[in-house]
Order: structure tokens, then C-alpha cells, then sequence
């Protein structure tokens, strides 16, 4: 037992203090401090030990300056521009400046890879914006988005997180293997509106304008008549979109089409269903054996998409108007 636990229990049957010290071999003063001692621990709790810091103070507030003035510094910039601002002082190492930052609140988050917009096309962004804005979300409901993406056997530069306990990492050797040549891949083209998903199509060879003219009359061209309603047609900036063969069969054909402006994946929904799709034959099926297996699965994720999911994307298009207005034409989080 302890010689704290054995004073308060001592105290506690009322044995006098020149006793208790005399037993323990300590002075009354330091018998009655060790009592108070256990009094405040019980009162406040255990003192926080306080490390003092190796570094001078100096020198850890320069370094959280330079990470909030820069960003993009990476530890090894950091640990260097500490070395010049203080020469001869005992600075950090890297791991040690990670745990500073990390101490007092700074992550490490991975960037979105987003389009750099060039300042014409922005300004083309928010001409549409502002005027399609005053059509009101209602409008959108009308709209038929569409596009084309290619889906590879193994998705070159994909992030892939995995789970591993630390006790595993020192034998850890899975990767996230990358062909750099070789393989194969397909694209697709699809659509879909607020009235629910529209046809898919694997594609064969490269798209050109004549191609795309007999897509648009063997599935555009029913799906508009199958909704029953006046609907507006949504396609990119592509080439073989803007030939005139193209614009002369939407002419001939009364198919509305919305003026897109360039650079604007980020204000088709569809993009963000394609993103789904591929994250969804990842999962379940991994890497195809061949184009076919690769079809089958993509035919297969399209047809059991979540109609809620169609939904919530076409009732997106108002806030992405809405984003890029906000951003002055700039790339939005979508």
C-alpha cells in the first residue's frame, strides 16, 4: 500500500499527525502535503504533465506561420526555410514538424482534380448561368442530359484505400497496380433525365459526326417522343456535337438543345453519374477479363441504378447554376 493511501486511511481513523509521521518515516509538513495533495486529486484531477518543448517558441510559431501563409509547402520546404529563418537554432525534423502541425489543427487533405478554366470560358459560364438562373429549377426537369465516358480495364491515376492495422504494415504488400501501355477500355454514351434513366450504348470505333447523327435518331430521337412532353436535349462541346450534319439534324427535327458553355463538366449532372457507375463496377466486379465482360458489367451497374439517385442529380442542375454564379464562372466542388 502507498504511503498517500495509508495517511488518508490513517487520517480517516483520526490518528494524529506526529503518529502518522513517525511511522512513515516522513516530517509533519510533508505528511499533511502528501494528504492535500490526494484532496486536490480528488477534488480537480491529475495535473496535466506539461513537456517542455525542445524548440524554441519562436521557431514553432514561424512554423505554423509559413504552413498558413503556403499551403503547398511540403515538410521538407518547411523544415528548410526554418533552418535559414534560424540559423544555429535546434530546429524539427520532418516527422517532428508533422506532429507540430497536426498538434494544433493542420491536415493533410488530398486536392480535387478539377478543369482549369480559361478566363474566356469562364465568362462564357457565367453568361449562361446568369441567364438560365431566371428559368428556375422547374426548367430543369425538361432537360435530357447526356454525354459520352470511356471505362478502362484497370482506371489509370484512381486512388484505392485499404484498411490495415499497424501491426501489418511492416509486411504489407499489396498495390495499386497501373499499365502504362497495353490493356483496353470502352466508351459509352447515356443519358438521363428527371423522368428517370435513358438508354445506354456501347460504343465501337471513334465517334464521329455521322456516328452521332445515327445515335441520335436511333435513341435521342425515341426518348424525347417516349416522355410525352417537351423536352430539351443537353450535349457537350465535342466536335462531332457541333459539325453541321449535327445542327442541321436538330433543325430538321425540332430537337431543342441547350447553348452549353465549354469547359462545364462540373454543371452536367451525368458526370457525376458516370463517377458512380465506374465506383460501383469497381467494386463488384474488379478488373474485367475482357471488353465484353467489361459491357456486361457496365449494362448490368446502369440498369440497377437507384431512381433516387437519377433523381437527386437532375434536381442538382439550380444549385450547380447557382455554384458557378457564386464563383464568378469558376470550377464549382461539383
Amino acid at each position: 500500500m502507498e504511503k498517500n493511501d495509508i495517511i488518508r486511511r490513517l487520517r480517516e481513523k483520526e490518528i494524529k499527525w506526529d503518529i502518522i509521521a513517525y511511522c512513515l518515516q516522513l516530517t509533519v509538513p510533508a505528511a499533511k502535503m502528501r494528504l492535500k495533495r490526494i484532496n486536490d486529486i480528488a477534488e480537480m484531477g491529475e495535473k496535466p504533465v506539461i513537456k517542455k518543448s525542445k524548440f524554441k517558441t519562436q521557431v514553432v510559431l514561424k512554423l505554423k506561420e509559413l504552413a498558413r501563409l503556403n499551403n503547398k509547402l511540403s515538410t521538407r520546404d518547411l523544415v528548410g526555410e526554418l533552418s535559414k529563418i534560424f540559423p544555429g537554432e535546434n530546429i524539427p525534423s520532418k516527422t517532428t514538424v508533422n506532429k507540430i502541425l497536426q498538434d494544433s489543427g493542420f491536415e493533410m487533405i488530398k486536392l480535387l482534380k478539377k478543369t482549369l478554366i480559361f478566363p474566356r470560358n469562364q465568362l462564357k459560364r457565367l453568361e449562361f448561368c446568369e441567364e438560365y438562373l431566371n428559368y428556375g429549377p422547374a426548367f430543369w426537369d425538361t432537360v435530357i442530359w447526356s454525354d459520352e465516358t470511356t471505362v478502362r480495364q484497370r482506371p489509370q491515376g484512381k486512388d484505392l484505400f485499404v484498411r490495415v492495422h499497424s501491426s501489418n504494415l511492416s509486411t504489407f504488400a499489396e498495390v495499386n497496380p497501373q499499365i502504362h501501355s497495353g490493356g483496353f477500355s470502352v466508351m459509352f454514351w447515356g443519358c438521363f433525365s428527371k423522368l428517370g434513366l435513358g438508354p445506354l450504348v456501347a460504343l465501337e470505333g471513334t465517334m464521329n459526326s455521322q456516328n452521332y447523327v445515327e445515335l441520335l435518331r436511333d435513341y435521342v430521337v425515341p426518348e424525347l417522343n417516349a416522355a410525352g412532353r417537351h423536352m430539351v436535349f443537353m450535349q457537350d462541346n465535342a466536335p462531332c456535337h457541333k459539325a453541321r450534319n449535327v445542327m442541321d439534324y436538330f433543325a430538321e427535327n425540332n430537337i431543342e438543345t441547350l447553348n452549353w458553355p465549354p469547359q462545364s463538366p462540373d454543371m452536367n449532372p451525368i458526370e457525376n453519374l458516370w463517377a458512380i457507375i465506374k465506383a460501383k463496377r469497381q467494386k463488384k466486379y474488379g478488373v474485367p477479363n475482357t471488353k465484353q465482360d467489361l459491357i456486361d458489367q457496365i449494362f448490368d451497374i446502369w440498369s440497377n441504378i437507384d431512381p433516387k439517385i437519377v433523381e437527386n442529380l437532375a434536381n442538382s442542375a439550380n444549385f450547380r447554376i447557382s455554384e458557378v454564379l457564386k464563383l464568378k464562372g469558376k470550377v464549382s466542388k461539383y
